[in-house]
């Protein structure tokens, strides 16, 4: 006999699928905004800078101090934006599944 899903298995399915898609889709979000950040951020200084003067332009890309500022907060929403987007797409999928199955075709 099969029973509905209650409360209780939707809330355990919803939190094996936040270990299984979650995790993994933060961390590489996180590796990504690590590697990517910095090209941004000189990339940024760059463009802010006067094509006038070249050394104008060495000073504003090497000399500048760091090139991880601003990187917390921008880790920090790309890697919640992941775990939102992982988990509601498993969702989404399962969801579906069960509100319009697919028919299989008999041979």
């Amino acid at each position: 006999m099969i029973r509905p899903m209650g409360f209780g298995d939707r809330m355990s399915e919803v939190m094996a699928t936040i270990r299984e898609t979650a995790a993994p889709g933060a961390l590489g979000r996180f590796a990504s905004v690590l590697v990517l950040h910095p090209l941004d951020t000189l990339k940024t200084r760059v463009q802010l800078v006067s094509s006038v003067s070249r050394r104008t332009t060495e000073t504003a890309v090497y000399r500048a101090p760091g090139v991880f500022g601003g990187a917390a907060p921008a880790i920090g929403g790309q890697v919640v934006n992941a775990m939102l987007t992982c988990v509601g797409y498993e969702l989404w999928k399962g969801w579906s599944k069960e509100l319009a199955p697919v028919s299989m075709p008999t041979s």
